[in-house]
């Protein structure tokens, strides 16, 4: 989860651009589960802003 939120904060990636950036690391898991994720960590971040 940080290296999601790692390429979303610090690198303003997509979901579809973090998904291809965590399956270099063995992530197996689809994209939607990615962009509930990545959703959970937008709102976290705009809302502790």
């Amino acid at each position: 989860m940080e290296q999601i939120k790692s390429l979303i904060e610090g690198h303003n990636l997509t979901t579809v651009r973090v998904l291809e950036e965590i399956r270099k690391n063995g992530y197996t898991g689809g994209y939607t589960i990615l962009k509930d994720t990545a959703m959970i960590i937008l709102s976290f971040l705009i809302f502790t802003q």
